[in-house]
């Protein structure tokens, strides 16, 4: 059994759009309204995508194509799970070899493709899409089976932020923090960070109709070295009102900056301190939304990032969720 372009839309999550062009299947994270705001190429990042279903196959082969979105971030996985373990993946890294500054070293792009054994009886599969690069979907087969039906959670999170929230450092896309959040939750993950973005009034405000159960805002380490205060003040509000206006009702987390190793400085935006208050100082007041001071949430140490500063790697998002889920309650 070959999947149609309707077969994967029905097994997909995460994804604004999907359409088949050139060969391969196209996986858009965000409207075409909030692309006409964003106009980056992380956009085309299907960081928060994945399938999941239901099947008797006995084999899943997939092919897939990517390239860079930005001049760094060569490195990919797609991850496979069967029955909620990870099996194997599609990647073009050995995971030893990411260590220290890894994030700029240079991996081959292109066509790849894996074939994961099946037991040929009923088995739920999911498969996490990169998070740092554009990918898309040439071909999924899944030999012997006779069908393919979507597994949904009933719940969905969406993640509004940066970087560290679209997934970078983590190698393999379900181990960043989005994702692991959303499966100890059981939630369905919509992915709406883009690296280098800051609080935007505009993108909030574009007006939506996603079902959401429960949001997460995790924007400052860009607005601090971008923007004097009295700026993020404005935008931090003008964010909150568009918050408000399409999730009036739900409940909202936003964690302010993770440390970085120049955490010290003074930038455009005064200091660490002074960018944390302004975004207290906006989101704290509302009723329902709690503000979580990010700063110990990863340990004070270059080695938990994968540029060793800024975005954590594998095991700085390992101490980041056993952190942040003390403060949830959901």
């Amino acid at each position: 059994m070959k999947l149609t372009l309707n077969n994967i839309k029905e097994i997909t999550t995460g994804a604004a759009d999907i359409a088949y062009r050139d060969g391969k299947y196209c996986f858009y994270r965000l409207s075409s309204e909030e692309m006409e705001v964003v106009k980056h190429p992380l956009m085309f990042a299907p960081a928060g995508v994945q399938m999941r279903f239901k099947t008797d196959a006995k084999l899943l082969r997939l092919k897939v194509n990517v390239r860079k979105a930005l001049l760094t971030r060569s490195f990919f996985s797609f991850d496979i799970f069967v029955n909620g373990e990870m099996t194997g993946s599609i990647q073009n890294f050995k995971d030893e070899e990411c260590i220290g500054a890894y994030s700029d070293k240079e991996y081959p792009l292109g066509s790849f493709e894996g074939e994961f054994e099946l037991s040929g009886g009923e088995n739920t599969v999911r498969i996490v899409f990169p998070h740092s690069l554009a990918a898309d979907v040439e071909e999924v087969e899944l030999a012997d089976a006779t069908y393919c039906s979507p597994v949904k959670y009933d719940k969905t999170i969406i993640f509004y932020g940066d970087s560290i929230t679209q997934g970078f450092d983590s190698v393999h896309p379900s181990r960043t923090y989005a994702s692991i959040v959303a499966e100890k939750f059981g939630a369905n993950v919509i992915n709406k960070a883009i690296g280098g973005a800051g609080f935007s009034p505009a993108f909030a405000k574009i007006p939506r109709n996603e079902k959401a159960d429960l949001l997460f805002v995790a924007y400052g380490t860009n607005d601090w070295g971008g923007y004097d205060l009295e700026t993020l003040k404005n935008n931090t509000k003008g964010f909150v009102e568009g918050i408000k206006m399409n999730y009036p009702d739900i409940p909202v987390y936003v964690i302010t900056p993770l440390w970085r190793a120049d955490w010290q400085e003074t930038k455009k935006g005064g200091t660490f301190k002074e960018n944390f208050d302004v975004i207290n100082d906006a989101f704290g007041k509302e009723e329902n939304m709690t503000v979580i001071p990010g700063i110990d949430l990863v340990p004070h140490d270059n080695n938990m990032f994968g540029d060793l500063w800024l975005h954590p790697n594998e095991q700085g998002f390992g101490h980041y969720v056993d952190n942040l889920m003390k403060y949830l309650i959901w």
